[in-house]
This record gives structure tokens, C-alpha cells and sequence, in this order.
């Protein structure tokens, strides 16, 4: 089954380090070299954020089915649209999802626990995402104006994540409820989801022995898997 990837085998190390001189230390009148701890691990924050999201920004191949990209468009296995993030693409998108069918099972169809939960999107979408989610009935994709149809996705209870680091209008995902449908796995090695944080401040050995030097190191290991593309759609592609 698709569910039994190794995460184990995708555990990779990230990290760095940073120096701070005692020339900098005694010329720090701002705090700034307070700040590092913070700033080490606000950088870790961001490399797992980002590395997790590129494989849905990028589209790229899956580890599990290397002839596959997490979207398609041209094939039976169809989770994906070439249109824009509009009222129509998004009833395309939701009537889609609940017709996949489970991975070894062509008799059934997903249904209701493959409706859209969660829809990530860059900031220049975000306009467009509230008034479709947050509208009673339709709005038209124009404006603000709404309709007097009732609008299936208002209510719906869709969670929006507006993804800063996303810039294009083709960065625009539906992504199923985790807890009824197979999308992504991720694992701390050790179970150690926060970055480890190390100084080198001795001052008989390292960096302070040899060049005055404190040195900061951060680590933190950890690894995902994406294991179904079923609980995906994506937009623009």
C-alpha cells in the first residue's frame, strides 16, 4: 500500500552554524547578538515550512511513483485543473475530489472524506479565497456581487493558509482532512521536533582556542513523505 513508505529512509540533517567575535560582542549596543538563538531557530522553522510546500509550489515527482508529479491534468488519474483559482475551477475541484477512487479499490469512490479541507495560496489570492469561502451565496469571480444561488463552499468550513513565500497565482492547492484521507507524513528523528541548539564557548578548545570566536550550531533531522496525491488538487497548472 502506498501508506507504507520508510519515512525512516527520508530523515535528512539540516543546520548551520554562526560565529560572534568578542569584537562583536563588545560593540553590540542593540541586543543583536541576543537575537541569534531566536534567529537560528526561526531559519529552521522556515526550512521545513518550505521544504515541505516546494514539492506542492514545484510539482514535483513523487517518492513513492517516480513516473508521477504530485498534479496531473492529462491522464485517467486526474487531480488538477490548467484554470485559475475561480468560483467554477473550485467546483470542479470539489466535485473531483469526492469522485477519486481509493488506491486499490476502482469499485468505490472517496466521497465525503476526500472534500477539500485546507486551501494554501499566495497573499495576491487571498481576496479571492475569502469572498469564495466566505459568501452564503455565490459571488461572481469579477467582484464582490454576489448571486442569488446558494454557494456550496460558503460555510464550508475550508481553513485558508495564505503562503507568503508563494508569488504565483499558479501556487493555489485544495488539500483533503489529514485525518480522513492519506496527503502527507512528517517525522522528527528521536521524536525531537524542536532544533537542537548548541554553543562552543569553551575557552581552552574550538573556535574560542583558536580564533576568539563563540560559535552557535543549530541541527535539526527530520523527514516527510508525501503518500497519496488523491487528497491534492491543484489550480493553474
Amino acid at each position: 500500500r502506498v501508506k507504507a513508505i520508510d519515512l525512516a529512509q527520508q530523515f535528512k540533517k539540516y543546520g548551520g552554524t554562526e560565529d560572534i567575535t568578542e569584537e562583536a560582542i563588545a560593540n553590540d549596543d542593540v541586543g543583536a547578538i541576543q537575537r541569534i538563538p531566536r534567529s537560528l531557530q526561526a531559519a529552521a522553522a522556515e526550512t521545513l515550512y518550505q521544504t515541505v510546500l516546494d514539492v506542492m509550489r514545484t510539482n514535483a515527482t513523487l517518492s513513492f511513483d517516480t513516473a508521477r508529479a504530485l498534479f496531473v491534468t492529462l491522464s485517467a488519474d486526474i487531480n488538477a485543473v490548467a484554470g485559475a483559482f475561480t468560483v467554477a475551477t473550485m467546483n470542479a475541484a470539489r466535485s473531483a475530489m469526492r469522485q477519486q477512487q481509493p488506491f486499490g479499490d476502482t469499485s468505490k469512490r472517496m466521497g465525503a472524506t476526500n472534500l477539500p479541507k485546507l486551501w494554501l495560496g499566495p497573499p495576491e489570492l487571498e481576496q479571492t479565497a475569502a469572498r469564495i469561502f466566505g459568501s452564503r451565496v455565490t459571488p461572481t469571480d469579477a467582484g464582490f456581487n454576489a448571486t442569488e444561488e446558494p454557494n456550496l463552499h460558503g460555510g464550508s468550513q475550508i481553513e485558508t493558509h495564505v503562503v507568503d513565500y508563494w508569488t504565483d497565482d499558479a501556487d493555489c492547492v485544495l488539500v483533503a482532512d489529514p485525518t480522513k484521507c492519506d496527503t502527507l507524513e512528517l517525522g522528527f528523528l528521536g521524536g525531537q521536533e524542536e532544533p537542537a541548539l548548541y554553543v562552543q564557548d569553551l575557552p581552552n578548545v574550538g573556535s574560542v582556542f583558536n580564533a576568539d570566536k563563540i560559535t552557535w550550531k543549530i541541527k535539526h533531522v527530520w523527514g516527510f513523505a508525501y503518500l497519496d496525491w488523491r487528497g491534492f488538487y491543484g489550480f493553474s497548472r
